[in-house]
């Protein structure tokens, strides 16, 4: 019989998590509630030591330049996927998205089962990227739509994810996309 080791503990700062989200056994994203506030929401995660199998690195707050740059490393493997990765993030920003005004809202939107059910199927359109880049595609598409419910509570933070989501779609100017990706974000 093979023993389960339990995920870490993801408690940060003397914050617990609100909820917490294993992705492909590598991942451990935690959405957290600012004390002082109803609507924001902090995401963090850990990531597997890919050296053993029993560890975990620290944990940290997602950016922007890292999931960007995986995106263009998956962009020359498949480009046509890519489009439709891009596509796909730039209408969950424009038609899905709302801020979380409401303890009902942020449930519904970060219902654990919902978003895995939703993760999973999304995750089927992108299959040839399986292999390619440093992240899982359901990584990427769950640290997106949790980036994005966490900047609707922030202009400068919505702003700064749609600079970054048109550059990347037409992937033009890697500078401008990488200029973008590194302005510093509210939870680092």
């Amino acid at each position: 019989m093979t023993k389960t080791r339990p995920f870490p503990t993801m408690s940060v700062r003397g914050l617990t998590p609100w909820a917490t989200l294993e992705v492909d056994y590598n991942y451990i994203l935690a959405f957290y509630k600012y004390p002082q506030s109803v609507r924001c929401l902090m995401l963090k995660y850990r990531e597997r030591d890919r050296k053993t199998v029993l560890k975990w690195s620290r944990v940290r707050g997602p950016k922007n330049l890292h999931w960007a740059v995986d995106v263009i490393l998956k962009m020359q493997h498949n480009p046509d996927e890519a489009q439709a990765f891009l596509e796909l993030l730039v209408e969950l920003w424009n038609e899905q998205i709302q801020p979380l005004r409401t303890e009902t809202e942020k449930r519904l939107a970060l219902d654990v089962e919902k978003l895995k059910r939703e993760v999973n199927a999304e995750a089927d359109e992108y299959l040839s990227w399986a292999a390619k880049g440093v992240y899982s595609i359901k990584f990427l598409y769950l640290i997106n739509k949790l980036l994005m419910l966490q900047n609707r509570h922030s202009v400068s933070e919505e702003e700064m994810l749609k600079k970054l989501l048109e550059p990347l779609k037409i992937y033009k100017d890697l500078y401008r996309v990488l200029s973008v990706a590194t302005q510093p974000m509210i939870n680092e």
